[in-house]
């Protein structure tokens, strides 16, 4: 997982690791145009046995992992 802490950049990337040892291209995800993240948690928040990622900035985001391993829109 990788942060930005700019306004061009997305709030957050998550790069998934391959079967073959590598790590696929980054995915994108934003909590909301113009948001700044100041923090980024990783753990099951949902209680599904999955990790999600949750995102404070003036409040928080949660972002539920899915079962193909995607994440949701935030919440």
């Amino acid at each position: 997982m990788m942060s930005g802490q700019t306004y061009a950049s997305p709030n957050f990337s998550v790069l998934a690791q391959l079967a073959s040892g590598g790590f696929a291209s980054p995915v994108e995800y934003r909590v909301g145009e113009g948001i700044l993240t100041s923090g980024i948690g990783v753990g099951d928040v949902t209680g599904d046995g999955r990790n999600d990622v949750v995102a404070s900035y003036e409040g928080l985001a949660v972002f539920a992992q899915t079962p193909l391993g995607t994440l949701s829109e935030p919440t």
